[in-house]
């Protein structure tokens, strides 16, 4: 019965999300349609206020939904004595990974106050080299080698994770400038998120499963592994198996998707604005036609925006360096896949992880590298503008004006 209500729980909370998804990237498209349809630069009011409050609703559900995902114990054995190939999830590769996603979302939440919050296009290229390196691994041990359940599922964990944290670079001024670095990273999701949806298709048809790992099911969106209908041992192996029920799993995919459409529509639409502002002098160029408002748009008091109905003039400078909420939602879903990750190894305990691989030497150089930009940016941002965002500002200030 485990099982069935872990799926069930998966599905709900999966359908949540994809629904907050579909609104949220609706009110952006708004945004870029009013414009279009006016050809003028109006502050479009209640859908910019409704813009910058979603991700922060999305992520604070996020925070009391996702933990019953991990919820309540599983009825089978889940153990896995196969090895699982260092060069998918081994440790050197979930360091990297842990902090990789970490330093970007770092850098983009000071990038939200701070203009000279930079380092996110050097670490999403990092992050890039290792999400492509992630994905030839597993497509070699699924062409060439003999891949567990167990080894897959992790697999695919990672995947999303690094998956998902890609889409945090492209919400920064600095790789928006760099139009190459956007086009590289959207095709490089795109691959990543084919690959996954094959792999889960996979899984669910129990493609994976093997003597030794038949009876594998580990927490993610629902449960992801064999199905607790190959725990029988007094049954003989076949290899037709019963199938895992994957619903909660591709009702988590099709969320991922529109996410992956909603980064890769606005970085595309807007690299070339931020590419042409960069390239002026002293970085006074002028940013115009965006798809989605400033984070800090100017004038800031309602009487202003009344007065003032023309759009202000944004220069690419003073401009802070996170251009959009969204890597809040980003990064949500790629800690609970990497959270998946660690609970699955703690239960499966594969073998084969403490293996050295150079792919694990090359994913530590790079976290270490991660890790010491992370450091020099604290140095960095000590000059420079901070600002808080208006709609952050305006909650602020009428809580603390209630309490009065």
């Amino acid at each position: 019965m485990a099982l069935k209500y872990q799926a069930q729980i998966g599905l709900a909370i999966a359908a949540v999300f994809i629904c907050l998804n579909v609104l949220y990237f609706g009110f952006e498209s708004a945004i870029a349609v009013r414009r279009i349809i006016h050809e003028r630069q109006r502050h479009p009011g209640s859908i910019v206020n409704a813009q910058y409050l979603a991700p922060l609703v999305i992520v604070l559900l996020g925070g009391i939904l996702i933990p019953f995902l991990f919820v309540g114990e599983r009825d089978h054995q889940n153990s896995c004595s196969k090895n699982v190939d260092a060069d998918i999830a081994g440790r050197g590769i979930r360091f990297a990974a842990w902090a990789q996603i970490g330093v970007l979302l770092f850098v983009a939440l000071l990038g939200t106050f701070h203009n000279r919050a930079t380092m996110a296009k050097e670490i999403g290229a990092g992050l890039v080299v290792t999400h492509l390196s992630l994905s030839i691994a597993l497509l070699i041990n699924r062409q060439y080698g003999q891949p567990t359940t167990a080894e897959m599922v992790l697999g695919s964990m990672m995947l999303d994770a690094q998956n998902s944290a890609l889409s945090i670079p492209l919400v920064t001024k600095e790789t928006l400038a760099a139009r190459w670095q956007v086009v590289i990273t959207v095709v490089c999701q795109g691959f990543g998120l084919a690959l996954l949806g094959v792999i889960l298709h996979e899984i669910g048809d129990g493609k994976f499963v093997v003597c030794d790992c038949r009876c594998v099911a580990v927490a993610w969106w629902g449960d992801a592994g064999a199905g607790d209908g190959n725990c029988d041992n007094a049954l003989p192996f076949l290899h037709i198996v019963r199938r895992q029920d994957m619903r909660a799993l591709w009702v988590y995919y099709s969320c991922r998707l529109i996410s992956y459409a909603q980064s890769s529509f606005h970085s595309l639409m807007n690299m070339e604005a931020f590419h042409k502002a960069e390239n002026q002098p002293q970085g006074e160029g002028i940013l115009n036609g965006l798809t989605f408002p400033q984070v800090h748009p100017e004038p800031r008091s309602w009487l202003q925006q009344l007065i003032f109905k023309r759009k202000p003039k944004s220069e690419y400078e003073k401009y802070m360096t996170t251009v959009s909420l969204a890597y809040l939602v980003y990064g949500m879903f790629a800690i609970t896949s990497m959270v998946a990750v660690e609970c699955a190894m703690a239960k499966i305990k594969p073998g084969g992880v403490e293996k050295i691989t150079i792919g694990q030497a090359i994913a530590i150089v790079v976290a270490a590298a991660t890790i010491l930009r992370a450091v020099w940016l604290l140095h960095k941002v000590r000059n420079g503008g901070w600002e808080v965002p208006p709609v952050i500002e305006a909650l602020t200030s009428g809580c603390s004006g209630r309490q009065n």
